[in-house]
């Protein structure tokens, strides 16, 4: 029998007023807590702006994560937490769940799997010849 999973996107905005958003990471809410993945390369963010520090980025999602577990410990549901952490200000944010049959894979693939479909570029593509 499958089963589904709550899972959020992870967003980061690096100018409120350029409007521009870049998908960067997953929650998967597992029944044991949140699980954040980032994205092993941030290149996408640094298309937008080669100035921005990279590792006050991933310092805002370590909070991210961090928050995340205190609101799972508090009887949060995924909704409200997404919900809290979806503000439209410069930063990391997450996006309204969506679900996700688990069809018995582990939670390690199911975040490759949305990493790759939802937030890694798209591979390039060899033109015929």
């Amino acid at each position: 029998m499958s089963k589904a999973l709550q899972y959020s996107l992870v967003r980061y905005q690096p100018h409120v007023s350029r409007h521009e958003v870049v998908n960067i990471g997953v929650v998967l809410f597992a029944p044991q807590g949140p699980e954040l993945h980032l994205a092993p390369q941030l290149h996408k963010l640094t298309a937008l702006d080669p100035n921005l520090p990279l590792q006050q980025v991933r310092d805002q999602v370590e909070s991210m994560r961090q928050t995340l577990i205190l609101l799972h410990e508090s009887g949060i549901t995924p909704d409200q937490a997404t919900a809290f952490l979806s503000k439209g200000m410069a930063g990391a944010s997450c996006m309204p769940c969506g679900l996700l049959d688990t069809e018995g894979r582990s939670l390690d693939d199911l975040a490759q799997e949305l990493l790759q479909d939802l937030v890694l570029p798209p591979a390039r593509k060899r033109a015929a010849v």
